[in-house]
C-alpha cells in the first residue's frame, strides 16, 4: 500500500476539530522546522500542556476515526500552550506492533497504550528456528490501515511520525520475556542472534513505512520536535542490563539500525547510566537524544555529548526545581520537554 501525495489535504474530520490555522502560524510552524533541522542556535521548549488526554485502548483501537480524533485534540492543547511544538500525530499503537508481528500476546488496558502480555520464546534454543514475519504481520496490518486513514483525514499542516518499533534490545525483550537477561550470561551468541533478526526487521519496517507514507528523507517527528534522520531506536529496558552487555552485544545492532536506515533519534526513558548513554552517543548515524532529567544529570551528560547533538530532557517537577536552581547546561542544541 502506497499513499499518494494527494491524500495531503484536510478532511472532514479536520475542519471540525481544529480551528482555521492563521499563516502568521503557518509561518512560525515552517520557521521552527527548519531550526529543528538546520541546527539549534538556541534552547528550545516543549511544553506537555494539562489538557492533554490519556489514552484509553480498547476505546483508541476500535477505529482510525477514534484515534484521530484523540490525536486531533491532543493538538488543539497544545498549540494553546504557544511553545517551540510542532504540531504532529502517530498512530498510536504503543510498543506492540513489532512483538504483535512475531507473535506474542498483547493486551489492551483502559488507561494506557497497548502492552505485549506473552513472550514466543520461552526457550533460548528456539532463537535459531525464528523466522522474520512479513512486514503487515500481527498489529502492523491495522497499523497502516490507520495510517492510511489519517493522511485522508489530518490537517496537511500536521506531520506524522513513525510508528513506534521500539528498538533492536526492546524487541528481542518483548520477545524473549526477561529470561533474556539470563542468555547474556548463559548463551550470549543466542542474544546477538536474536539481536541481529531484531534490527534486520526494524530496518526493514522503517524503511516500508516511509516509502509507503511518502515521508521526507533525513527528518522524522517525535515529541513535538523534527530530528535529523530517518529512524528512531528505543532503549527503555537497557537500564536493566550491566553496560558491558551494551558494548558487548547490543550496540553492533543499533549502530546497523543508524548506518541503514540513515540516521536515527534516540529515546531512553531508562533511569540508569553509568556509560551507557555516552557510549550511545558515540554510534554513528545517532543524531539526536532523550532522556528523563529526574534519572540523569543534564549537565555531565551536556559534557560527555557531541556539540552538535541535541539533547532532549523531560522536565517533571522534581528535576525542574534543580533546573531553576542551577540554571539550564551550557548546550545550543538543549531541548526541555517541561511537564506541567
Amino acid at each position: 500500500m502506497r499513499i499518494p501525495r494527494t491524500a495531503f489535504r484536510s478532511g472532514r474530520l479536520a475542519r471540525e476539530n481544529l480551528v482555521n490555522i492563521s499563516d502568521k502560524l503557518l509561518n512560525r510552524i515552517d520557521r521552527l522546522k527548519k531550526s529543528y533541522l538546520e541546527g539549534l542556535d538556541a534552547p528550545k521548549v516543549v511544553i506537555e500542556f494539562p489538557g492533554a488526554i490519556r489514552p484509553c485502548s480498547s476505546e483508541l483501537m476500535k477505529s482510525p476515526e477514534t484515534m484521530l480524533k484523540w490525536e486531533l485534540r491532543n493538538i488543539e492543547k497544545r498549540m494553546e500552550a504557544g511553545d517551540d511544538y510542532l504540531p504532529q500525530i502517530r498512530v498510536e499503537f504503543g510498543s506492540i506492533v513489532v512483538g504483535s508481528a512475531f507473535g506474542c500476546g498483547v493486551y489492551l488496558p483502559e488507561n494506557d497504550y497497548p502492552c505485549i502480555k506473552s513472550h514466543v520464546l520461552t526457550d533460548a534454543s528456539l532463537i535459531e528456528t525464528l523466522h522474520t514475519p512479513p512486514v503487515d504481520a500481527g498489529y502492523l496490518k491495522k497499523a497502516y490501515e490507520f495510517t492510511e486513514y489519517f493522511f485522508k483525514n489530518k490537517p496537511d499542516w500536521v506531520e506524522l511520525a513513525l510508528l513506534d518499533f521500539q528498538g533492536p534490545y526492546n524487541n528481542a525483550h518483548l520477545v524473549r520475556g526477561n529470561d533474556i537477561l539470563l542468555d547474556f550470561y548463559d548463551c550470549p551468541e543466542s542474544v546477538e542472534s536474536l539481536l541481529d533478526k531484531m534490527a534486520d526487521y526494524q530496518i526493514q519496517l522503517t524503511r516500508h513505512y516511509r516509502a509507503m507514507t511518502g515521508m521526507a528523507d533525513g527528518c522524522l517527528y517525535d515529541y513535538g520536535i523534527a530530528w535529523k534522520g530517518n529512524g528512531r531506536i528505543c532503549n527503555c529496558s537497557l537500564h536493566m542490563i550491566n553496560p558491558k552487555f551494551y558494548d558487548q552485544y547490543i550496540k553492533k545492532s543499533d549502530a546497523r539500525v543508524a548506518d541503514e536506515s540513515g540516521g536515527i533519534h534516540i529515546h531512553y526513558c531508562g533511569s540508569y547510566d553509568n556509560g551507557v548513554l555516552e557510549s550511545i552517543c558515540g554510534i554513528p548515524g545517532v543524531n539526536s537524544l532523550e532522556v528523563d532529567a529526574s534519572y540523569h544529570d543534564m549537565w555531565a551528560l551536556s559534557a560527555v555529548m557531541p556539540k552538535d547533538m541535541p539533547l532532549m530532557v523531560a522536565l517533571p517537577e522534581a528535576a525542574l526545581i534543580k533546573f531553576l536552581e542551577k540554571g539550564a547546561p551550557l548546550k545550543d542544541n538543549l531541548i526541555i520537554r517541561w511537564c506541567i
